[in-house]
């Protein structure tokens, strides 16, 4: 497939509470997808051994917890979540936040 139309895909719920996601491609190494998260919802800090994760903020206001380090993003931010190191998502507003998330495997 060539070409998506995100905006007649619906949103399928997550097993996080508060975000739902729109999977755009789906690949042995990794994948992308649109995340929608409601207001006040948190991603739990969490980390995996052996891909890079990658946010890139559509809409609205995204905290990115990468370490021990909180950012606050909006529209047009980038995040990069490096192997192994702990991160969590967060949307602190009263309005739902849209994210692209990305995630690849590592070389080893």
């Amino acid at each position: 497939m060539n070409e998506i139309n995100t905006h007649k895909m619906d949103w399928i719920t997550m097993p996080v509470k508060g975000f739902e996601g729109k999977p755009l491609m789906e690949h042995l190494n990794g994948s992308i997808k649109i995340v929608k998260i409601q207001p006040g919802s948190n991603f739990p800090l969490h980390q995996h051994p052996d891909k890079t994760e990658f946010a890139y903020v559509l809409d609205g206001t995204l905290e990115a917890t990468i370490g021990d380090t909180t950012f606050t993003g909006k529209s047009g931010n980038f995040y990069q979540f490096p192997v192994g190191i702990k991160h969590a998502l967060n949307n602190p507003t009263e309005r739902e936040t849209i994210v692209l998330i990305g995630s690849f495997k590592e070389e080893k």
